[in-house]
This record gives structure tokens, sequence and C-alpha cells, in this order.
């Protein structure tokens, strides 16, 4: 008889520096990592990686403080502490993890929410969701649980999007458009396979991801979307806690982005997970 198991675990993680390795930048050419005054990216207990080989692969325009920043290229701006270039590519951290399993049969008809809703978890075709143009943070839509879009999630006005044990799910073809400013309240669960995985976008999906924090919105998770530029926009009024592992990052406006470790360090981005 015999017994193997095989585990992974994000390096860096410890006492000293919690969060590890908490954004990953794994696009190959271009800017991946593009900090736009005046936002700030404040991880001061984990580390950044940036496997562009570009001379301009890292580009702080606003504000930078990382625990060690490492860059296989160049950079522009002054990043806190200098970074280190030249490093070899870093592989993604997260793809051992498998997708929430679904069939396209069981995904439901494509609801659009105009008022008050709590929304069953489960797979939809499509998902619309009409903010009142006159009444900014309605209506409120409550998620819970695992929710997988195969094909278009449309946001528009500024409805309130409530969600715990969150987990949004975009395969290939799923796309999510924002033609609003919705006011989050959103957190990843802190158990099971995807513990702090917020948005999880196929590897094989290229589809840009963007996320506007308005005023007092929270936000709290891991944004995995290993193929895509994500894009986040905020203000000094938003709580954003979230690790990124993307193919490049673009942060805008006014707020700071903070290690999702702080509030959670046992997520698959800091924790040894058993995969075989």
């Amino acid at each position: 008889m015999a017994a193997r198991a095989v585990a992974v675990m994000n390096p860096g993680g410890d006492s000293m520096n919690p969060g590890g390795n908490c954004i990953y930048a794994l696009g190959p050419i271009g800017s991946d990592i593009t900090v736009n005054s005046p936002s700030s990216l404040s991880v001061p207990n984990c580390s950044v990686l940036d496997d562009s080989k570009d001379a301009a692969a890292l580009v702080v325009n606003g504000a930078m403080t990382a625990s060690s920043i490492g860059v296989v290229g160049g950079f522009n701006g002054q990043p806190t502490p200098n970074p280190v270039t030249g490093i070899a590519p870093v592989s993604d951290p997260l793809a051992y993890l498998a997708p929430p399993a679904y069939t396209v049969a069981s995904c439901l008809p494509d609801p659009v929410i105009t008022t008050d809703t709590t929304l069953a978890p489960g797979c939809y075709n499509n998902l619309t969701i009409n903010g009142n143009a006159g009444v900014p943070g309605s209506p409120t839509v409550t998620f819970q649980g695992t929710y997988i879009i195969n094909g278009a999630l449309t946001i528009t006005a500024s409805p309130t999007l409530n969600g715990t044990n969150l987990l949004l799910y975009l395969p290939v073809g799923a796309s999510a458009a924002y033609a609003g400013t919705p006011i989050l309240d959103v957190s990843a669960s802190t158990s099971g396979p995807y513990n702090g995985l917020l948005l999880y976008q196929s590897p094989a999906s290229a589809q840009p991801v963007v996320l506007n924090a308005t005023p007092n919105s929270i936000v709290e998770g891991i944004i995995y979307a290993p193929s895509a530029n994500v894009s986040i926009s905020s203000v000094p009024t938003a709580t954003l806690y979230t690790s990124i592992v993307a193919g490049s990052l673009t942060l805008n406006g006014s707020g700071t982005l903070q290690d999702y470790a702080l509030i959670n360090n046992s997520s698959v981005l800091t924790a040894a997970t058993l995969v075989e």
C-alpha cells in the first residue's frame, strides 16, 4: 500500500510577510502594472510580481508600496521599495484550481432585475441589473453562494450589490459590462476549495475585468483573471481588500488597494493547498 500527497504553497508567506505574493501580473509583454495618479497600491506586508519583459513593465504615476517588488523587465516612477529587475517570470499560482462544475443545459433563463431581489445561486445565461436612475442605490440585489454567468452580466445606473460567501465565475464567452456605478458590499467565502476567491475568470478568457468602487463600497476577496486586464477605479471612502492574479492590472481613481491577506490569511493564495 502507498499514499501520495502533493501540495502547493504561495511563496513568501510568513509572519513578517503574511500575504506572500499578493499581486501577480502575468502578461509577458506590455505594461503589466499601471498605477495612475492619484491612485495608490498599498501592500506593505506582501510582494508584487510583474512578468512583462518590457522596459516599462511597471508604471507608477500614483503611489505604490509593497514588501518587495520583482519585475522581469523595467519600471517607471518611484515605487517603494525600488523594484528588483531581471527576475525570472513566475507562473500562475492558482493554475491548479478547477473551475466550478456546471452544464450549459442547467443555466437559467436571462433575468432582468429592476426591484429588490435575493438572487438564487446557480448558472445564468445572462444577467441584467438595471438601477433606478433617479434613486442611487436602488434596487438592492443580494447574492450568496456561487454564481456562473454563461453570457453577459450587464449593470446600469447605481444599484446596490450585496454578497457574502460570494464567488462569481466567468467562463469563456462571458463578459461583464458596467454602464453604471454600482454600490458594492461584497465578500468572498473564507472556507472551502475557493477560500477567498471573489471573482474567477477562465484562464482561457482575455475578456477585460472592470471594477468601479463608488463611495463607501466594500470589496473583500481575490480577483483571478490570469489572461485579462483587470482595471480598478475607486475613491478614498471605498474599502478594497483584494489580491490580484491577472494578465495585467490598471489602477485609476483616488482610492487605495490593500492586501486581502490582512483580513484572511488562509486563502487559496496564502495557504498550502492539497491538489493530489
